[in-house]
């Protein structure tokens, strides 16, 4: 039996509006039994399932930068990171830690937590190294461990968000987890350069190929500007 993993930067649409309204029909019909949402309003649910958020931004208290949900019964579980939600979700698996990440961009400065006019590279850096230390407390023993979100970062080919440094110590995080990026080869909406946007799974896990999908308003507009990824994955 496999499950839906998705991911999606839903661009901080708030409800009741048009636009996140959109996008809970969209995720709704997509019907995955994890999402690992980033860039999300407080308001944002899905009927049927539980939802647990990241802390409130400093500057946006109703704007969270990541956020877990679930059909599946989910216990929330706290984060030292504004940008990390970690819960720990009942699957027919067994219990799984889902951590859900966002990574400063190169622009962060202000909007993220931290010294503004630090480097991004070590802004990067520091933040993967928090968000990996949470996931390694909070897991328990051999615990299934799911790891996505928006990491502002590109696991190959041409880099525009992160960096060549940041490459490597993302993909250095997610094998010293021993998970696999399921979504590193998958085009971003641009289609020039690779997704930032992965879900990584246990190594020994199967998994179908991602899809990336792109929903639109019914005028045809982008509801994001980050694609939709979803893979089924389970156990072998």
């Amino acid at each position: 039996m496999t499950m839906k993993v998705g991911t999606w930067n839903l661009q901080q649409a708030a409800p009741p509006g048009p636009k996140a309204a959109a996008q809970r029909k969209a995720m709704e019909a997509m019907a995955a039994d994890i999402w690992l949402l980033t860039e999300v309003h407080l308001g944002v649910s899905l009927d049927d399932q539980c939802i647990h958020h990241s802390e409130p931004r400093q500057i946006k208290p109703k704007q969270r930068w990541s956020a877990i949900s679930s059909p599946w019964p989910l216990v929330a579980l706290p984060s030292p990171h504004v940008g990390l939600a970690l819960a720990r979700v009942a699957t027919p698996h067994g219990s799984a830690l889902v951590a859900c990440s966002v990574m400063p961009w190169r622009g962060a400065k202000t909007s993220w937590p931290g010294e503004p006019t630090a480097k991004h590279g070590v802004r990067f850096a520091e933040s993967l190294d928090a968000h990996q230390d949470a996931i390694r407390t909070a897991r328990d023993g051999s615990e299934t461990v799911i790891w996505g979100g928006d990491f502002n970062q590109a696991l190959e080919g041409r880099e525009t968000a992160g960096s060549l440094a940041g490459q490597a110590l993302l993909l250095e995080a997610f094998e010293s987890l021993d998970l696999h990026p399921v979504t590193g080869h998958l085009d971003h909406r641009i289609d020039t350069i690779k997704s930032i946007d992965h879900i990584a799974v246990p190594s020994g896990w199967t998994t179908s190929d991602a899809n990336i999908l792109m929903p639109t308003s019914v005028e045809g507009k982008p509801l994001s500007d980050h694609a939709t990824y979803l893979v089924e994955v389970g156990p072998a």
